[in-house]
């Protein structure tokens, strides 16, 4: 019952047409801007996360109008779900009522009719006395009538006690006569059962039972009623009587089916609302098992997160490390490579030099040629004939005739030209690295013009290939500085800084080359072209100091005139000086 009102409560809450439930809106605390209803929590904002019911004037009409009509379908639900569940709590109540009525009591509701039923119990009235006829126009349930049970007669009359002869009207016991007062005011006799105890035994709902005395007192039937048409009125009272029992009878019966049921609508109430409890129960422990296993999945998920941010983190570190050294060894080689920048210009200094030096030497080759020309047409004229004719040449000295006994005339000129040459001669061999001391001069005795001009050449020739194996050098060194850059590019990207490496005073160190994956030759090599650098820087150093000492003795001595002795003997004295600087 309970159950029941709730329901109705609620439907009367829940009634109404979408125009009282679009008054009953409010508007939104938030300032949401449009209900957008989330697919899974209904009837709730995803914006603001609030009930619909707090959008008044951002909802559409059409969400409201299938609000009310899913709220209306509930009602309906539930409204067929009571009743259901009267109509089961009736049935159950007339079922149970069926069971506990007796098989006697069926004749009393034979003459009701169908449609004279009566469905509601007078729980708010009293027990009311009918006649006969009110009871039989009133309007009883009438049982449907089910399998029938067989009759059980309980005798409760001895009739062999009532096999007695007939007693005259006025005197049997118990019994006034009828023009004395109604029958019921007569004193009973001593032994017979009071109607009191008759109505206490049948309210106990068991038999009738009479005492044996009194069943032994009572006359038998003719004598106790006479002939019918007598006694109706004694009859009648009877009649009325057992009819008043029997109504009792049925109130009683009717007051406790009535409460019966009402403990069983009770019963029924709590058993659905423990099955509710229940349900939540269930529903309940379904969400904390849900939750826990959220929760496990979520701790699972916070350690894997964890773990990666610590290997994260620890990479991180590695490569701040790595940079760091990467850094500090960026620095180290780009200080060694601004070094062996310096180095490479130092070397390109000698490296000039020996192609002026060679650039002088064929000078010296073409002014050698030249002289050579000259001293030939000069030749010519100065050679004194014979007295049998021309002497023939000596087979050593192929192209010199012998010198004659005067002094060949040798223009001043020529002389000096000759010395210049000379000197060059000198100041190339010292450049290039020969032994440029000038040894001291022979005697007084007159050489050969052509041999000192052919010894001229040799020298100069000699300067010349000098010259030449030293632009070799400087062409195989510019080379393997090239390798060693374009080694240097290929190991180290051009956006990766590069790593510095220790260098030692003989060159680049043992260890870089190792580390950058150079084979053993080219380590021989480069440490070899380190060696070659150094003494060339070292010899070119000795070799400038000697030209200089040179260019500052040959400014000392003055240029004159000299005689054709002091020709001759220029001529001994470079003879004297080119012979050591021939290679």
């Amino acid at each position: 019952l309970k159950f029941f009102a709730q329901t109705s409560s609620l439907a009367c809450v829940l009634q109404g047409p979408a125009s009282i439930v679009m008054d009953e809106l409010v508007p939104n605390p938030d300032g949401c801007s449009g209900f957008d209803e989330n697919p899974f929590k209904k009837g709730k904002c995803r914006n603001c996360g609030r009930l619909w019911n707090e959008h008044k004037g951002v909802i559409p009409h059409e969400i409201v109008a299938r609000i009310v009509r899913e709220r209306q379908k509930i009602l309906d639900d539930q409204k067929k779900k009571g009743e259901a569940a009267r109509e089961q709590a009736r049935a159950k109540a007339v079922a149970k009522k069926k069971q506990t009525q007796a098989v006697e009591d069926e004749w009393f509701f034979d003459g009701s009719r169908e449609e004279d039923v009566q469905e509601d119990s007078d729980d708010d009235m009293g027990f009311q006395m009918f006649m006969g006829h009110e009871v039989r126009t009133s309007r009883f349930q009438k049982p449907v009538k089910a399998d029938r049970k067989p009759l059980k007669v309980v005798n409760l009359i001895d009739f062999s006690a009532c096999d007695v002869p007939d007693v005259p009207e006025d005197r049997m016991p118990g019994f006034a006569p009828l023009a004395s007062g109604p029958a019921d005011q007569a004193p009973a006799p001593p032994g017979r059962p009071s109607l009191a105890s008759m109505e206490g035994a049948m309210h106990a709902g068991g038999p009738l039972a009479i005492p044996g005395a009194a069943r032994n007192s009572l006359p038998s039937a003719h004598a106790l009623f006479g002939r019918v048409e007598q006694n109706d009125e004694v009859v009648q009272e009877l009649q009325n009587e057992i009819q008043h029992l029997r109504q009792m009878l049925a109130d009683a019966n009717e007051e406790r089916t009535i409460q019966v049921a009402i403990v069983q609508d009770e019963v029924l109430e709590k058993q659905q609302l423990a099955d509710e409890l229940a349900r939540q129960r269930d529903q309940a422990e379904a969400q904390l098992r849900d939750a826990r296993e959220q929760l496990s999945s979520l701790e699972a998920r916070v350690a894997q997160s964890t773990k990666e941010r610590d290997e994260a983190r620890a990479l991180a570190e590695r490569g701040s490390l790595e940079a760091e050294r990467s850094r500090s060894e960026a620095e180290q080689l780009r200080a060694e490579v601004e070094r062996l920048q310096v180095e490479v210009a130092a070397l390109q200094v000698p490296a000039s030099e020996a192609e002026r030096s060679h650039g002088q030497a064929q000078q010296l080759r073409t002014e050698v040629e030249r002289l050579q020309a000259e001293v030939a047409a000069l030749q010519a004229p100065t050679q004194l004939p014979a007295q049998g004719g021309p002497a023939p040449e000596p087979a050593g000295a192929p192209g010199f005739t012998e010198r004659p006994a005067q002094v060949l005339e040798v223009s001043p000129s020529a002389l000096g030209t000759i010395l210049e040459l000379r000197e060059l001669c000198a100041q190339t061999q010292a450049a290039l690295g020969c032994d440029g001391s000038r040894p001291e001069q022979g005697g007084d005795s007159a050489g050969d013009f052509e041999a000192e001009l052919r010894s001229l050449h040799d020298a100069v020739r000699a300067a010349h290939a000098a010259a030449e194996r030293v632009s070799s050098e400087r062409k195989h060194l510019a080379e393997k500085l090239r390798d060693a850059e374009q080694l240097q590019s290929a190991l180290l990207p051009v956006s990766e800084p590069m790593p510095a490496s220790p260098i030692t005073k003989h060159g680049i160190s043992k260890e870089l080359l190792r580390t950058r994956g150079m084979p053993p030759a080219n380590e021989d090599a480069s440490r070899h072209a380190a060696q070659a650098i150094k003494e060339i820087r070292l010899h070119a150093e000795h070799q400038l100091a000697m030209i200089s000492k040179r260019m500052r003795t040959s400014h000392q001595a003055a240029p004159g005139e000299m005689g054709e002795a002091s020709l001759v003997g220029s001529l001994r004295c470079a003879n004297s000086h080119l012979r050591p600087l021939r290679c």
